[in-house]
């Protein structure tokens, strides 16, 4: 196929104000050029956006005039693998030694029609139309492997000024896909930006369109919202967005606390508790762990809230929340029972040893952690002592899984029991005793002495069983 494309207008293009070129691997500038050779291509999207901000370059996308079949033809015919991933929208795969990158052909889109997907797209020869469809500003710059920067919509200037601006007509923009609702959101909080005014005031009127986009779409930019900065769950109460995502968490924000040891409604405390950890997990339990004081809030007679035992519903909604998340089931169980322990605070031997039995060491490691941020997030009243409490518990709790603390660690097992004439539900209530013995003094733990001792018991609870 002989070069002719229909170039992108001149003063569109222009020098990067530093040498960007230096910054595109030798894999992306290698599949630039030899599309270059056929047609015309170019860095597009996040690798054009990090570059401009010194960042290192991890998702090199490329757009190029070249047909998805002459894309294809051109590097098999280099002897590399491609992948048809997306033809019907003009992608291809290529791999490059081991890694794949996504190659597109120039486009316009369709209607939208569903919110989501254009019902049919265009391909077209110009740089320039490609770029008007894509979401916002900073999004929407392309460099090509000579350093040269396409910036028809100014996208370099709103990444100076720290704004999301959306390409074009920002009602228009959010109207063809609700999904870019989110991505607002998220660019904002990822980047340290803010969303331009006119950008905002579209957004927060599309808002209810959120509801067109599917549940795994929407649980996956929340959970990068999330890993970004919590705050940008905030954003989403107060843009609107939150009601059509999860009204479980959204009726939190209007939940205030009326008493002495809380400063914010529920929904703001669990956010400034997930602001205190980076670890995504954590930070999903935090939002988890008051979810039941909605339906647990009561009001003494001197006015103010009490929230007893909401744990449990909090626990229960952890479970359905976390669901809709679509969170691995183990990850799932995690965070549920960690809620549903969160108000778990004793100082009786007893109580901690049955604790670290029962619990797995991952329960018991984030346990404290999500006590710990809970409090920072109370306000000042017996802050001191609420974290002292914690300490403790986290001393004891490590101070236990250092001895003896799991049925594979007694010094007998049940075919000890059974050959000294135990059986069924007798084996088991032996080891558990045997164990609770155990833990509270590991020296204890002596083949001989637990044989005596599970013999005796037995023997006595024969004797009154008979009785």
């Amino acid at each position: 196929m002989n070069k002719t494309v229909d170039k992108t207008p001149v003063d569109t293009v222009s020098q990067a104000p530093v040498d960007l070129s230096a910054g595109i691997s030798s894999k992306a500038r290698y599949l630039l050029g030899k599309l270059d050779e056929k047609g015309e291509a170019w860095l597009v999207g996040g690798a054009v956006r990090d570059l401009l901000r010194a960042y290192p370059s991890t998702d090199e996308d490329i757009a190029t005039s070249l047909l998805p079949e002459e894309t294809k033809a051109l590097f098999e015919g280099l002897g590399l693998t491609v992948l048809e991933t997306g033809l019907a929208h003009g992608t291809v795969s290529v791999r490059l030694e081991q890694q794949s990158f996504e190659i597109t052909t120039f486009r316009v889109d369709g209607n939208y029609l569903d919110g989501r997907h254009p019902e049919s797209v265009c391909f077209v020869r110009s740089l320039r139309e490609d770029l008007a469809r894509r979401d916002f500003t900073v999004n929407a710059m392309a460099l090509n492997k000579e350093g040269e920067l396409c910036d028809p919509f100014d996208g370099q200037a709103d990444l100076k000024a720290g704004l999301i601006r959306a390409v074009g007509d920002p009602a228009r923009r959010f109207e063809e896909d609700s999904l870019r609702l989110l991505r607002a959101v998220r660019f904002a909080r990822k980047l340290g930006f803010r969303i331009e005014e006119e950008t905002l005031d579209a957004l927060r009127a599309a808002a209810p369109g959120i509801a067109r986009v599917s549940a795994e779409r929407c649980a996956a930019e929340f959970l990068k919202i999330l890993e970004a900065d919590p705050d940008g769950i905030t954003d989403l109460h107060e843009y609107g967005l939150l009601p059509w995502l999860y009204p479980e968490l959204e009726a939190c924000f209007n939940c205030p606390q009326e008493t002495p040891f809380h400063r914010w409604d529920v929904g703001r405390h669990s956010v400034e508790a997930a602001k205190m950890t980076d670890d995504l997990t954590l930070r999903i339990a935090c939002l988890c762990h008051d979810l039941g004081k909605v339906s647990a809030k009561t009001y003494g007679k001197d006015g103010r809230a009490h929230f007893y035992g909401h744990e449990v519903p909090s626990a229960a909604l952890t479970e359905e929340f976390t669901r809709k998340l679509f969170l691995p089931e183990a990850e799932r169980r995690l965070i549920t029972r960690i809620v549903a322990l969160h108000n778990f605070i004793s100082e009786r031997p007893g109580r901690i040893a049955r604790l670290v039995r029962e619990e797995s060491d991952e329960v018991l490691s984030y346990l404290p952690q999500l006590q710990r941020v809970d409090v920072l997030a109370q306000s000042e009243l017996w802050r001191e002592k609420k974290l002292g409490r914690i300490e403790r518990l986290q001393a004891e709790i490590s101070r236990y899984q250092a001895g003896p603390h799991r049925l594979k660690d007694l010094a007998i097992n049940g075919k000890d029991l059974q050959e000294l004439g135990f059986t069924g539900p007798e084996i088991g209530a032996a080891l558990d005793e045997a164990l609770d013995f155990v833990m509270l003094q590991p020296a204890r733990n002596e083949r001989g002495r637990l044989l005596r001792r599970a013999l005796t018991l037995r023997n006595r609870q024969r004797r009154k069983n008979s009785q």
